[in-house]
């Protein structure tokens, strides 16, 4: 109960600072915990192409509407700079068609990357496709090659959804690392503070 006591205390806190924090308080101890309150905006192109904040049931973000359109609860820079200035500690963005089409040619989700980091000085995780692809033309890039796009265009941190759970199961039938998976290419180069491991999704993570 602790637990549920200090979280909502958190995020009482957080939405009024003025607000003192009020605990329920385990008998003769203080509390170590220490907030970071995560944005996270999962982000998708609308009808129009243009990219859009939006919130669905299972990436079912089209509204019930005769133009079927996806849901927009405001652009993906301007809502980062909004929690920026409302205290968040990190910006997440979920790309989540990512996954579809090839990340390095989706030019709009690396502007809002450049965009979002001139005014955002708070950690920018970025998700959503990252993992090895082979374009219409033949050509192969790495994870690697993926990732180290979006940390050109402003990421601080890169989220691994899928292929850290197939790295994950390879491991558990082999025993043996195979130096070729998302998470060790990336983690080589760059080391393994820069990636989260996705296993689920809210609007705001508490860590």
């Amino acid at each position: 109960m602790l637990a549920i006591y200090v979280g909502l205390s958190i995020l009482r806190r957080f939405l009024h600072p003025e607000s003192p924090i009020s605990t329920k308080p385990a008998e003769g101890k203080a509390s170590k915990l220490a907030k970071r309150v995560i944005a996270c905006l999962d982000v998708r192109a609308n009808d129009k192409g243009d990219l859009v904040v939006t919130k669905g049931d299972q990436y079912d973000v089209r509204e019930k509407t005769d133009e079927n359109e996806v849901r927009n609860l405001g652009k993906p820079v301007e809502l980062s700079g909004q929690y920026y200035e409302d205290g968040a500690d990190e910006v997440s963005f979920l790309n989540i068609t990512g996954f579809r089409d090839f990340p390095l040619g989706d030019l709009p989700m690396l502007k809002v990357l450049r965009f979002a980091s001139e005014n955002v000085f708070v950690p920018l995780t970025v998700g959503g496709g990252i993992r090895d692809f082979t374009d219409a033309n033949g050509r192969h890039y790495t994870s690697l090659e993926v990732a180290s796009e979006y940390f050109r265009s402003g990421a601080d941190k890169i989220s691994i959804g899928s292929d850290a759970v197939y790295a994950a199961e390879e491991y558990l039938r082999t025993g043996v690392k195979s130096g070729t998976s998302s998470l060790e290419q990336i983690s080589k180069v760059y080391g393994n503070q820069v990636y989260i491991l996705d296993v689920f999704a809210t609007d705001v993570f508490i860590f």
